[in-house]
């Protein structure tokens, strides 16, 4: 897990470099998930460069990214695009839209679809919240 803090004036690529040397856990501490370029004002978030990076450097293991930054009402629209944008770069993953929204994500589309199985059949969290792109 990682305790560094993003600021404006982070450098986001050595800190994408140092979150994917974490190991097989790890967990950003971010308030969302944007697929648009680094934006000044939001270094809480993570970016789509950042992530699929941080996957493809951990091909055997799984992310977890809490998202808040969708508008209320439009989330699964704005997450289904999320996934969509990540699937363009082969990595795989799933949603459980709510609030708040968390997105699971992998390189490996064999576990990802596992995990969404595995969650589906041992939570109590109800299966319409979940949003599945690409997955067999």
């Amino acid at each position: 897990m990682s305790r560094e803090v993003l600021t404006p004036a982070t450098d986001r690529s050595r800190t994408s470099r140092a979150l994917s040397l974490a190991g097989t856990s790890c967990s950003i501490p971010t308030l969302g998930f944007g697929c648009k370029a680094y934006a000044r004002g939001r270094p809480r978030y993570v970016f789509a460069p950042e992530l699929v990076s941080l996957v493809k450097w951990r091909p055997d293991a799984l992310t977890l990214v809490f998202d808040q930054s969708f508008s209320y009402g439009a989330g699964r629209l704005e997450v289904a695009e999320k996934l969509r944008h990540l699937h363009c770069h082969e990595v795989f993953g799933f949603a459980y839209v709510s609030h708040p929204c968390f997105l699971v994500v992998g390189q490996d589309q064999a576990l990802v679809d596992r995990a969404s199985r595995q969650l589906t059949s041992e939570s109590k969290l109800p299966g319409e919240r979940l949003l599945r792109i690409g997955h067999t």
